[in-house]
């Protein structure tokens, strides 16, 4: 059995470091796609806009700022150029990567059961929270107003079956 000190310490770790890199994860999962089929530069911007620390690293320039909660998003630098099955198959990317990630985080979940209890706690934590970036961003809505940052936007789901179901040529 967890201590509470021990349990405290491992939802902030979650929190604050497992959550983001989730996050940054499940962005580059789109990025790269992006740059595979397109070969564009792409901007993954973590933390609300503007990000407030900037770097390059090949065709990924990366953005960041500090928020309280783990936000991230892509954008290509021409998505006009891309096709409707590309920019479907960017817009998956993402939530592909965070089935991965869960799948991968479970894996090692059930490896460290009664073997070492902290990785078996973050891992199982890991996979959890993999598992429902992937469900809600696959999920086919536009985010509602409480959820701050993502407010409005499209999900990975609804962007992809709006770009391989329609024909309107709505902004993407």
């Amino acid at each position: 059995m967890m201590s509470l000190d021990h349990a405290i310490f491992y939802a902030l770790l979650t929190w604050l470091v497992i959550v983001p890199l989730l996050t940054l994860l499940h962005e580059l999962g789109h990025a790269c796609t992006a740059i595979m089929l397109t070969g564009q530069r792409v901007v993954v911007q973590m933390g609300k806009r503007p990000g407030i620390v900037r770097f390059r690293l090949g065709k990924i320039d990366f953005h960041f700022r500090p928020s309280a909660l783990p936000v991230g998003f892509y954008e290509m630098t021409d998505w006009q150029r891309a096709t409707r099955q590309q920019l479907a198959w960017i817009a998956l990317a993402g939530p592909l990567t965070s089935l991965l990630l869960m799948a991968l985080c479970a894996a090692l979940a059930i490896a460290s059961y009664n073997i070492d209890d902290s990785l078996y706690f973050l891992s199982s934590g890991a996979a959890f929270i993999a598992l429902a970036q992937f469900l809600f961003s696959m999920s086919p809505l536009r985010y509602p107003r409480w959820m701050g940052s993502y407010a409005g936007h499209w999900s990975d789901g609804y962007r992809s079956w709006f770009l391989l179901a329609s024909k309107q040529e709505e902004h993407l």
